[in-house]
């Protein structure tokens, strides 16, 4: 499976994930920021603070049983139902 090399964040909520394979994802966060969990992401700055190492995308914050982000399987596995 393909790594994630790149996270650009865009002013809309939305970022886009390149992949190692050539592919790119729009993963939409429009929704998700309107939740309790993610809340915090509605600050720009902390939205646009993403990072990402191998396969997953996160923000600081969060506890570790439950960090502020997601693994590529469940980004793909969301989408799957969109």
């Amino acid at each position: 499976m393909s790594r994630i090399i790149g996270v650009i964040p865009h002013d809309d909520y939305t970022l886009t994930i390149a992949l190692s394979n050539g592919d790119k994802i729009i993963l939409d966060m429009r929704k998700k920021v309107d939740t309790i969990f993610f809340q915090s992401l509605k600050s720009p700055e902390k939205f646009r603070n993403v990072h990402f190492e191998d396969k997953r995308i996160f923000w600081d914050g969060g506890t570790p049983n439950l960090p502020l982000g997601f693994t590529l399987d469940n980004i793909l596995f969301d989408m799957r139902d969109e």
